[in-house]
């Protein structure tokens, strides 16, 4: 399995998320992606893939203060929270 290079080796969520292909590298700092972040609904369907916002993955360069990502990426690039 190969690890994001941000993500904890240890981290089982961040493992899991990995292994599903939910974690995306956008190359933005921290700043960056709070400067270019909307808000939205999960609920919102995206209109390049039909699938709801909540089934994008995550911007990983973006953390909580538990070490998870919480900012998602759209098929356009935006950079959503939900």
């Amino acid at each position: 399995m190969s690890i994001h290079p941000s993500v904890g080796e240890t981290d089982p969520y961040l493992q899991h998320l990995e292994r599903r292909g939910m974690l995306k590298k956008t190359g933005m700092s921290f700043d960056e992606l709070a400067r270019k972040m909307i808000r939205a609904s999960g609920l919102v369907i995206c209109e390049h893939c039909g699938k709801d916002y909540y089934h994008h993955p995550y911007a990983s360069e973006c953390r909580d203060d538990q070490g998870h990502p919480f900012l998602h990426v759209t098929c356009d690039g935006d950079i959503v929270k939900l």
